[in-house]
């Protein structure tokens, strides 16, 4: 098994804790300033469109039906990093991709 060095990403977020932000990704919640008050008290320092490129990047976005919002893919466990050019998605089944 690789040893990954996770203290060298500035950022550690579970599978759950991106879910529940990318709840806030449907028209209501962003057309009533709910997103950006969720971005700025969960991931403080972050903007929305930040963390989005981090989250495509990492290719863990997955879109759902009928035009709700986009959810996180569920085979991933944690989320490692710093922008959208350094950081490695741990996956449910031990494997690890990484920018």
């Amino acid at each position: 098994m690789t040893d990954h060095r996770w203290n060298h990403y500035a950022d550690h977020r579970s599978a759950r804790q991106i879910d529940d932000l990318l709840h806030y990704g449907h028209f209501i919640p962003v057309g009533r300033g709910l997103t950006d008050t969720y971005v700025a008290t969960h991931f403080p320092g972050r903007t929305w469109n930040d963390l989005m490129e981090v989250w495509k990047a990492a290719g863990i976005v997955v879109r759902s039906t009928a035009g709700g919002p986009p959810r996180c893919d569920v085979r991933v466990k944690t989320v490692h990093f710093t922008d959208a050019t350094d950081f490695a998605v741990e996956w449910e089944d031990g494997t690890v991709t990484t920018s």
